[in-house]
């Protein structure tokens, strides 16, 4: 009797040995599959439209001589309530990543959120924030909503004057402070950029070239290869492809996790004729990695 109890138990503990083991080399329970939380649904909603979406930066807090708080404000508003809204935020500081975060509500018309980085010295800061709004009709039927906001500011630090911000520089001082740092940032970034086109065998010539911060801009002001619902798909590819790899920290060719601030400023580049675009960056032990998207509505 006392056998079969132990014969029995082993049984017990190899079906559930086993069952743990399926679970956690299923696809479907994989880091992957748990990472896929924002998807984008293509078909848009002509009933739902963006009524505010503004990203804002500001010093909040001067500590000393040079050490500051800085502040990254966005928010978003719909006309009406959606099923739900989410928002994506990045902060920059110099081309780097510093900070990030990635909100979601639900049954509402408006969504907010904020940032405070401490910095020190000169600097040039960039946020960039995408909102996304889903709306339900029926079990089957997902549509939705997209639009994209951003801010910059200059920071100034002097040993002759005090710390000092701007975004358009307002005398020639700023000007130069504006040119110093633009020069010194883009250089540093277009060689990360140049390195990994030809890591990947990229003809940039084939690509319309776009720094993730100039994004909202491009949308403005579309090529005329480009018309507004292929641009919506674009942008909502692009936004799944950063939020599932750039953002979550997951290595594009081993799914490998790590942190992910001191990713460089993604590049788009996204091919003339249409078809994919291609997400370009570095980490920040320079790991060069690619994302690698189909955009079946551009032609």
């Amino acid at each position: 009797m006392q056998r079969k109890k132990q014969l029995m138990l082993l049984v017990i503990l190899s079906v559930l040995v086993t069952f743990i083991l399926l679970v956690f080399n299923t696809p479907w329970f994989s880091s992957s599959a748990m990472r896929e939380s924002f998807v984008y649904h293509p078909q848009a909603d002509e009933r739902l439209l963006f009524s505010e979406a503004e990203t804002k930066l500001y010093i909040s807090d001067i500590k000393d001589e040079n050490e500051y708080s800085l502040e990254m404000e966005y928010s978003a508003r719909l006309n009406i309530p959606a099923y739900s809204i989410h928002s994506i935020a990045l902060l920059f500081e110099n081309g780097i990543l510093v900070d990030f975060k990635a909100d979601k509500v639900a049954k509402t018309d408006n969504i907010e959120g904020q940032l405070n980085f401490h910095g020190k010295d000169s600097g040039r800061h960039e946020a960039v924030t995408y909102y996304y709004a889903e709306s339900r009709y029926g079990e089957n039927s997902i549509k939705s909503k997209q639009t994209m906001s951003s801010d910059i500011i200059y920071i100034t630090d002097s040993p002759l004057s005090p710390l000092t911000s701007f975004e358009v520089p307002g005398d020639e001082e700023e000007k130069k402070t504006k040119q110093l740092l633009d020069s010194v940032i883009e250089q540093q970034l277009n060689f990360v950029w140049e390195g990994l086109t030809e890591e990947f065998g990229l003809n940039e010539e084939e690509y319309f070239k776009i720094p993730l911060n100039e994004f909202p801009e491009f949308l403005s002001r579309l090529p005329e290869s480009i018309q507004p619902s292929e641009a919506a798909e674009i942008t909502g590819r692009l936004w799944e492809g950063i939020y599932r790899y750039y953002i979550l920290g997951a290595d594009t060719f081993t799914d490998s996790p790590y942190n992910p601030a001191g990713n460089t400023m993604p590049l788009v580049l996204l091919h003339r004729n249409g078809g994919h675009l291609i997400t370009v960056y570095e980490t920040s032990e320079n790991n060069k990695q690619q994302i690698l998207q189909l955009i079946p509505y551009v032609h």
